[in-house]
């Protein structure tokens, strides 16, 4: 997936404010994508491989829209083995994890509040409340769009 524009500049989130995890905040953040996503996968008891890269990336074929995408393969093996568990997604997690597990079970395409409201069955406003404070969880940040 191509890098979306983020920009330093004062922005104002709206319901149409699409949002992705940002793979840079992670390194920035010293924290860990892999692991935190290999101990999501374990609660699923689902064992990443040690013997692969994965960080590298594959072709993964959006089952949508047909379109050929490119993805870490940690991704991968989250949208193809976890993510298809019924209870992947569920009331009893926080609305953060919610945010962070339907964005990877979407291949981290970015999502606006009222698409991640639908898909976990929480309150928009709330999301978008949530996602535009200054706090960034779990790299979870917008796309600007230039004006």
């Amino acid at each position: 997936m191509d890098k979306p524009r983020v920009s330093a500049a004062p922005f104002q989130a709206t319901l149409n404010t699409r949002y992705y995890i940002d793979y840079e905040w992670w390194e920035r953040s010293n924290m860990d994508f892999n692991s935190q996503v290999a101990r999501l996968c374990a609660e699923f008891d689902y064992e990443l491989p040690q013997d692969r890269d994965l960080d590298e990336m594959v072709d993964w074929v959006d089952p949508d829209t047909a379109e050929v995408k490119h993805v870490p393969l940690i991704l991968y093996y989250v949208m193809q083995h976890v993510a298809p568990n019924p209870d992947f997604i569920n009331q009893r997690i926080s609305l953060i994890d919610g945010i962070f597990r339907a964005l990877l079970e979407a291949g981290n395409y970015p999502m606006t509040p009222k698409e991640l409201a639908d898909r976990l069955n929480r309150d928009h406003r709330t999301i978008l409340k949530t996602l535009s404070g200054s706090r960034i969880y779990q790299g979870i940040r917008p796309i600007q769009s230039e004006g």
